[in-house]
């Protein structure tokens, strides 16, 4: 793997790619479990690997049946493997898809017993028992929840002001934004940042830079000195868009 990423010039300046690893929840649990060891072993083995996640639709009756067991897992996995983070799809579900009972424990399970890092998805939030303490724990953990918009409103038909976005953001929770289904939806980060701009003025153009920011803090990479790098490409990257923007203002004028 390392030799073919290098070979395909996969990090340049201004770009670095890196990997997750992921299990699929609706198989039985003995290859889930499988699953899950090979993709921590692996991510501790590789520089490439940053992190390992856990996918495939939440409301089916094997993942709603098995998902305590998949946090004892994860639990298991991180004490043999403590140097390995990771993201969970926990909280992809809403009334009319699974029984509300379901939807008061994904979140906080995924983050108190399996030790998230990182949650996808999170609509559910609002269903969760005590809501309010779980957005506290999520901003004292600095547990960062990755906002799908495109995906939540396919797949799920959560989307304006019934999704839990603004919750999360006044709450202080750390926020990226992110694709998902990037390939089956045919959207990139650039729409989703404009569908947020567009359906959530609540948030400034500061708010969205730190967003921006958000992804590069809450990413898995492990060298800080990359990250430095990053945040510094970064700054130049706002500072040149800024002015540009400040200068056909000024020339409209």
């Amino acid at each position: 793997m390392a030799q073919q990423h290098q070979e395909l010039g996969l990090d340049e300046p201004g770009f670095k790619l890196r990997y997750q690893n992921y299990v699929i929840r609706v198989v039985p649990p003995t290859d889930v479990f499988a699953a899950l060891v090979v993709s921590f072993a692996s991510a501790t083995a590789s520089p490439l690997i940053d992190g390992v996640n856990i996918v495939a639709p939440e409301h089916d009756p094997v993942a709603l049946r098995d998902y305590w067991l998949h946090m004892q897992m994860y639990q298991f996995c991180r004490k043999r493997f403590p140097g390995v983070r990771y993201a969970m799809h926990a909280g992809e579900l809403r009334l009319g898809i699974t029984s509300p009972e379901n939807l008061r424990w994904h979140i906080r399970s995924a983050i108190e017993v399996a030790g998230a890092n990182r949650i996808g998805h999170g609509v559910d939030l609002a269903y969760e028992q005590d809501p309010y303490g779980l957005l506290s724990l999520m901003k004292q953990r600095q547990v960062a929840v990755e906002i799908n918009l495109s995906s939540n409103d396919f797949i799920l038909g959560v989307a304006g002001g019934d999704h839990p976005l603004l919750l999360y953001h006044r709450a202080g929770v750390p926020i990226v934004i992110s694709t998902d289904d990037a390939g089956v939806l045919r959207t990139n980060l650039t729409e989703q940042y404009v569908r947020l701009a567009r359906d959530y003025p609540e948030f400034s153009y500061p708010d969205i830079k730190k967003l921006v920011y958000n992804s590069i803090q809450y990413s898995f990479l492990e060298d800080e000195d990359s990250k430095k790098q990053l945040f510094q490409e970064l700054d130049a990257r706002f500072g040149q868009f800024e002015e540009k923007v400040l200068r056909e203002v000024g020339d409209s004028r």
